[in-house]
């Protein structure tokens, strides 16, 4: 994935987190990830593997087929 790429989808793994309710801390905890992990993805360094993904998806309330369709991470979703 290109970094352009991580970075945006960092940005809307952000706001969905924030929408959620969650801090970076509470979701590091619900996936079984470091607060810094889950800052890392959030700033674009580099991206969760898939399985981490999923359970991304279901910690924030957002649906997996959003975020692997074709919407790309449910840009339109997030504003991003």
């Amino acid at each position: 994935m290109r970094r352009g790429s991580v970075v945006r989808l960092g940005r809307v793994m952000g706001r969905a987190r924030v929408v959620a309710g969650l801090s970076q801390l509470q979701l590091a905890v619900l996936l079984g990830v470091g607060e810094g992990t889950v800052a890392d993805w959030e700033a674009g360094w580099y991206w969760p593997l898939d399985a981490v993904v999923v359970r991304w998806c279901a910690a924030v309330g957002v649906d997996p087929q959003v975020v692997v369709g074709g919407g790309g991470w449910g840009v339109r979703a997030f504003g991003g």
